[in-house]
């Protein structure tokens, strides 16, 4: 498949980048107090900093997944998934965050967007 760097490679570009500045941001660098409150509203199996180590090093795994393999949809569907499960966790453990400026809901749906542009760019591609 040969693509041009247009909307697919912006596409891709964007996903990769969410994935690696939320992973390495506010959870490995700087360990957020907002990303710990939000992991502890939910079902825990480690303690909230050993979780917020791992979600930090999955979404840095992936996001490099994502550039690393550009040709792939698998990291786009992964994206998708990942994406919608985080945007309606961030709904159910703390609604109120879907007030603030910034907040989960443009994040995660600006982010699902780019995921179906790529795939839908990925499948044009294939057509031509």
């Amino acid at each position: 498949m040969k693509l041009k760097p247009t909307t697919y490679f912006l596409s891709r570009l964007a996903i990769g980048f969410i994935w690696l500045y939320h992973g390495l941001v506010p959870k490995l660098i700087f360990r957020s107090q907002t990303e710990l409150e939000l992991i502890e509203k939910g079902p825990m199996v480690f303690a909230p900093e050993t979780t917020l180590l791992i979600a930090g090093i999955a979404e840095v795994i992936l996001g490099l997944c994502v550039l690393g393999f550009w040709k792939l949809k698998w990291p786009a569907y992964l994206s998708l998934i990942g994406f919608s499960f985080l945007l309606v966790a961030a709904l159910v453990m703390s609604p109120a965050h879907a007030t603030h400026a910034f907040n989960p809901v443009t994040l995660t749906v600006s982010a699902i967007l780019f995921c179906l542009i790529n795939l839908n760019e990925a499948s044009l591609q294939e057509v031509r």
